[in-house]
């Protein structure tokens, strides 16, 4: 928790490739694993976000569902950028500059995947789909506790 109250979560990121960013979230005695897209400076809808922390809130999605909509969660204070959420989806052609989900790690088409995304969905939006947390996304350190 937060001073104020407000949940944080950690989203270590352990991997920073050519063509996605992978990280993971603790929940409980289960993992979450994250895909975003690769660095590309913090362009939106292909880069994903800074190392940093920000605000996130539950919120109501319509891009792309032929406006039915679905639950999201928005990250935001992100420099420069807005709309960036947490949804479901498997690969980098899923993100556009947002995180999906995932309980497994694998490859889907010839790339990199987070796979189950709808059981990571469930397990994270039941958690913290009702609720702001402040999301802290860093690097994962080292193990033997120094940078190169």
């Amino acid at each position: 928790m937060t001073a104020g109250g407000v949940p944080t979560v950690k989203l270590p990121r352990y991997s920073y490739g050519p063509d996605c960013t992978q990280g993971f979230i603790a929940l409980d005695a289960a993992l979450i694993y994250t895909m975003e897209d690769a660095w590309q400076q913090n362009t939106p809808e292909i880069s994903c976000i800074p190392d940093g922390t920000y605000r996130c809130r539950p919120r109501r999605f319509n891009h792309g569902n032929k406006g039915k909509g679905y639950p999201a969660i928005e990250i935001t204070g992100v420099p420069g950028r807005s709309l960036i959420l947490f949804h479901r989806g498997n690969v980098d052609d899923d993100v556009r500059g947002c995180i999906v989900v995932g309980t497994e790690l694998g490859v889907l088409n010839g790339q990199l995947a987070v796979l189950k995304s709808a059981e990571a969905w469930a397990l994270f939006f039941g958690r913290y789909g009702g609720v702001e947390f402040d999301l802290v996304v860093e690097p994962v350190p080292p193990l033997n506790g120094t940078m190169p």
